[in-house]
């Protein structure tokens, strides 16, 4: 016999009768073998309930609010929730879970859907102190999940990433909820999926600024949903030349909330640079943070996206096409589609692939950053609905020894094209580009080994050419050289031509691993009189001067300007290390910039680990600071405490000089074209927070908290607090208490009241005596806020202060006589808007209940309940009786009565309670 007091319906005769058939029908194929004979289960769990009513009004109680709707019909409401898992026929894995929740059958369709991803405070969680643990099986942020795999099929409906990463020009990744299809064999497959995300996809491309703390565009990420990675780009024509994917935990940390990567790493450490002539005054590459992830919208995103691949492979021969189409949050519609063919007989002799893409639109917006992430410059819509092609061609081929008198010698290439407005999900062809790459490997000069000769050809519409010859081998074990001849063409509408031709060589020796030397000196041989001539001589050196001290430096001096960089490494002990770097540079125009940067990783013990760094970055046209303090402190095994400090500030003085010949690349985007759009930065401009967490791990208790307060100075002038809290303590072993806070709090100092969103706090708990359970208690406090920023459009939705506590106990008073009570508080505060006066009230529910066992699955009982409101100045009353039977095993019927309007539940007084009720549970 149950001892929970139950939430009463109103149903007619007419659908009690219908529903005592469906529950011996589904009872039946329970019972049959037909269903369950060819399935292996290895787990089944679930829980049915159905419940048939009319809505049914007598007044209220408490203030009704414009979303509450009273409208006379026949609602159906129920809840099912099963989870499965086993093989069918010995070969079909299936693994499904669904919840739908209680509500109306009307509404099962959202279980399609993605759910909140945010703290909801509007929902309620009622929680008591079991001493019970949670191990999820499926992945899934919607109510659905199904999984059926065979062979090398798999159908999937949950959480998954849409993986189109085969191919470079139709790639698409993202982390999505719906369905996903994996059917191949040996020869040929499809992959598709479909998705609401519910979510919007955001690509970040922040340019390097020597520091570990880099701050994303969006807060709120979804958590696991970041892919970062490190590009390094070739300045002279926009090539990537190098690409290295970030591994979380290992390469770098997130702060979901607040939108904050740490490396833990320099990128230039990862990266390296092998430049011979540059159009700028460091030789540095540029080097680019690219995260990719999910972050959740203030409006829930109700945009839908789907992708579909096939491939077909014959003998040497794989054949495949891809489409992807995305509804975007200003309703356009993205479409990408394309065809590869790569051809890759066996042995490493030959290997040819291409690809064709066209794209119509484009996505939502690339962000692009050149302060760590303090400021941001969204890249110009370019994608249009006229369409743009782009092709790629990759090729490798080991030329046969009887064709040539040299040994192992290779020829490979990349050759590129995009129209202008090709839009990937990753990169925006802003002007037309046209790059080739032709490699040719092998002995072709005696006085070198490990030859190489590479021919680079790019073009930008009619804009940009570029063409260069590199020549590069080992002179010796220790020394290489390369040589680069480069002829550059600039030409833009209205402005006079730019063209030269340039000369350079390149010296590295190797002395060891640990000491590394280079000389770099470029000469201009030729130019016309609009183009500025560009000597330059590089000097640097790498090299360990002590063996815990390593010393890296550049020196160079040129006709665009100057510059010189120190950066010092000291180990001091084999987990620790200091580091600094000062970098100083002087351009043309006279324009100075300093940046300078310290910092310490220590893992001092197994106790003890610190992290510091600070930024600065100060001169003609902007002075930038970041700083991080971290701190990760174990008293004990069981205990840890964790402090971490950041901040970020960026203060632009003035425009940097636009310089024609030293900015224009083929594929990013530069100032000129900024300009010419007139495109205005955005985002926050100064950052500060502070977090604190602890833990505590026991036997009998676990204890996570963490706080975090930040300051936020641009646009807006906000202040912000966030906070965690979970605790489970069992005090003995009849008694146990949880409790659990979350949210968030945002103040704007120039507005006379706060404004917050999403805070919910729990505290329950449970007395289960052992020996003697005659007794048990249960209790929860429930708090909830839920105030909408002013500029929100938060439509009917009111802004609510709610306190609830309830107590409830069970008490044995005989073999067959039970005794339980109820009493429960709320105190609420609503309001439409900020411009309104709150309105208060104060509820008060008192139950009584009596059940009593008089047969075997059979029982009877009686409530005594009343209600009462200090705002409406009114109270209800009244009596509820009915019955309970095991009408089946794992199913029980419940029949009553309810003479009162109101149910149990303070959270959800909507007054349909009153009437002829059932209540149908089914366990199995």
């Amino acid at each position: 016999m149950t001892s929970k007091i139950l939430k009463p319906r109103y149903i007619p005769l007419i659908y009690l009768i219908i529903s005592v058939i469906l529950i011996i029908n589904c009872q039946t194929i329970y019972g049959s073998t037909d269903l369950f004979d060819e399935i292996e289960l290895y787990y089944l769990i679930g829980l049915t309930d159905l419940t048939v009513g009319v809505t049914h009004l007598q007044g209220y109680i408490e203030p009704i609010t414009d979303e509450d709707e009273f409208a006379t019909k026949v609602f159906i409401e129920g809840r099912f929730a099963v989870y499965l898992k086993g093989k069918v026929k010995g070969k079909y894995l299936v693994t499904a879970q669904l919840d739908t929740g209680e509500g109306s059958l009307s509404e099962f369709r959202s279980i399609l859907k993605r759910q909140d991803l945010t703290v909801n405070p509007d929902q309620y969680y009622p929680i008591y102190g079991d001493d019970s643990t949670i191990q999820n099986d499926v992945k899934t942020s919607g109510k659905l999940y199904l999984s059926v795999e065979w062979d090398n099929y798999k159908i999937l409906w949950g959480d998954y990433a849409s993986d189109f990463n085969t191919t470079v020009l139709t790639a698409y990744n993202r982390q999505l909820y719906g369905v996903k299809l994996d059917l191949n064999d040996h020869n040929s497959g499809i992959k598709y999926f479909w998705s609401i995300p519910g979510t919007i996809h955001s690509i970040d491309k922040i340019k390097s600024t020597g520091s570990s703390i880099y701050y994303l565009k969006y807060a709120n990420i979804l958590s696991g949903s970041d892919r970062l990675k490190i590009e390094v780009q070739d300045r002279a024509i926009g090539e990537i030349i190098k690409t290295i994917s970030l591994q979380l935990g290992r390469d770098y940390t997130i702060d979901y909330l607040q939108g904050r990567v740490i490396l833990l790493r320099a990128l230039e450490d990862l990266t390296g640079n092998s430049n011979i002539i540059n159009n700028s005054i460091t030789l540095d590459n540029d080097i680019f943070l690219i995260a990719e992830y999910e972050h959740i919208p203030e409006e829930i995103a109700t945009d839908s996206t789907y992708g579909f691949r096939a491939y077909s492979c014959k003998e040497f021969l794989n054949l495949g096409g891809n489409l992807i189409s995305e509804k975007t949050q200003n309703g356009e519609l993205y479409t990408l589609y394309g065809a590869d063919m790569t051809y890759a007989p066996p042995g490493d002799q030959v290997y040819f692939k291409t690809e064709w893409a066209y794209s119509v639109n484009q996505p939502d917006q690339i962000n692009y950053s050149d302060s760590g992430g303090l400021s941001y410059i969204a890249l110009p819509v370019i994608g249009g609905e006229k369409g743009s092609n782009a092709v790629d061609v990759n090729f490798n081929f080991q030329l046969p020894t009887n064709v040539t008198d040299l040994s192992n010698l290779s020829l490979s290439g990349d050759l590129s094209y995009k129209e202008k407005g090709f839009v990937s999900s990753t990169q925006q062809s802003l002007n037309e580009q046209g790059l080739a790459k032709i490699k040719l490997q092998g002995n072709l000069l005696d006085f070198l080994v490990n030859n190489n000769i590479v021919l680079k050809r790019a073009s930008g519409g009619e804009d940009i050419n570029f063409a260069a010859i590199i020549l590069s081998g080992d002179y010796s074990p220790q020394m290489s050289l390369s040589s680069s001849l480069r002829y550059q063409k600039i030409m833009e509408k209205d402005l006079a031509p730019l063209e030269d031709t340039i000369i350079g060589l390149r010296i590295d020796y190797t002395e060891s691993s640990a000491e590394k030397y280079y000389l770099i000196e470029q000469f201009t041989l030729n130019n016309n009189q609009h183009t500025p001539v560009n000597h330059r001589v590089i000097v640097g050196m790498d090299a360990a001067i002590l063996d815990q001290l390593r010393l890296k430096s550049d020196v160079s001096a040129g006709s665009l300007g100057d510059f010189a960089r120190l950066n010092l490494k000291y180990y001091y002990t084999d987990q620790g290390y200091l580091y600094g770097e000062f970098h100083k540079e002087k351009d043309a125009f006279g324009g100075v910039t300093n940046r300078f940067f310290t910092g310490n990783n220590l893992e001092w013990n197994q106790q003890l680990t610190f992290l510091l760094e600070r930024q600065s970055s100060w001169g003609t046209y902007a002075d930038v600071s970041t700083n991080l303090i971290g701190l990760e402190y174990l008293p004990t095994d069981n205990w840890l405490l964790g402090l971490e400090y950041t901040s970020g500030n960026f203060d632009k003085k003035q425009e940097r000089p636009y310089d024609r010949y030293s900015t224009i690349k083929i594929e990013e985007v530069t100032k000129k074209l900024f300009e010419d759009l007139e495109i205005e930065e955005i985002g926050v401009y100064e950052r500060d927070s502070i977090g604190i967490k602890s833990a505590l791990n026991l036997a009998d208790l676990n204890y996570h908290c963490y706080l975090q307060a930040s300051l936020i100075n641009g646009d807006d002038n906000l202040v912000q607090y966030l906070v965690r809290n979970r605790l489970n303590w069992d005090l003995n072993p009849q008694l146990a208490l949880i409790t659990e806070l979350d949210g968030s709090l945002t103040m704007d100092p120039s507005l006379a009241d706060e404004w917050a969103r999403g805070i919910e706090g729990n505290l329950g708990f449970a007395y289960r005596p052992i020996t003697d359970d005659s007794l048990n208690l249960f209790g929860k406090f429930t708090y909830l806020e839920n105030l909408s920023p002013a500029e929100q459009i938060s439509g009917t939705v009111p802004d609510e202060r709610s306190a609830i506590a309830t107590l409830e106990g069970v008490y044995d008073l005989i073999a067959n006589l039970q005794l339980s009570e109820k009493l429960a508080y709320k105190s609420s505060a609503l309001r439409s808007d900020d411009t309104e006066e709150w309105i208060t009230s104060d509820t008060y529910l008192w139950i009584n209940r009596l059940n009593y066992a008089i047969l075997a699955g059979w029982g009877v009982y009686g409530e005594y309940r009343r209600l009462w409101n200090t705002l409406a100045q009114d109270s209800k009353q009244g009596y509820l009786i009915g019955m309970d039977w095991d009408i089946a095993p794992h199913t029980q019927l419940g029949i009553g009565y309810n003479f009162t309007d109101f149910n149990d539940d303070l959270t959800n007084l909507n007054y349909e309670s009153q009437g002829l009720f059932m209540n149908v549970m089914q366990k199995w």
